[in-house]
């Protein structure tokens, strides 16, 4: 606006007006007026584009942030999974060898007892059969 003023301040006689006579006088000053317009709106747009690039580039980082979290996540799942089934064989593993040892060590234990019994049972069974035998001979 002020130069709109300044330009009727200097220019206001129209009896001096030729066609074309103030393009010489009035280009550089629109020249100049274009040039600060157009490179205000440029830094605007450029700072605006400029946020949008940087609000894009933090979106992607993040996007790419979580799928990396969700990979490790389900790595995390499948060491879990491989590591209980690991759990329940070193288990049974773990029993049966117990199972094994208490054998080991009790196995002279058993075969005494073992014993023992047969001895018992054969001891049973001869006495039983004398006494049927005796029995039979009165």
């Amino acid at each position: 606006m002020l130069y709109f003023f300044r330009f009727f301040k200097n220019f206001n006689n129209t009896s001096d007006l030729i066609t074309l006579s103030l393009d010489e006088e009035f280009k550089p000053v629109l020249k100049e007026n274009m040039r600060v317009f157009n490179e205000y709106e440029t830094n605007d747009v450029h700072n605006i584009k400029n946020q949008i690039s940087n609000i894009q580039n933090i979106i992607i980082e993040n996007i790419e942030k979580i799928l990396e979290r969700r990979e490790k996540i389900d790595i995390l799942v499948n060491k879990t999974e491989k590591l209980y089934q690991e759990n329940i064989n070193f288990r049974r593993q773990a029993m049966n060898f117990n199972f094994h040892m208490w054998l080991e060590n009790n196995r002279m234990t058993l075969y005494f007892i073992s014993s023992i019994i047969i001895f018992i049972f054969f001891i049973w069974s001869l006495y039983n059969n004398n006494i049927y035998i005796l029995n039979s001979y009165y």
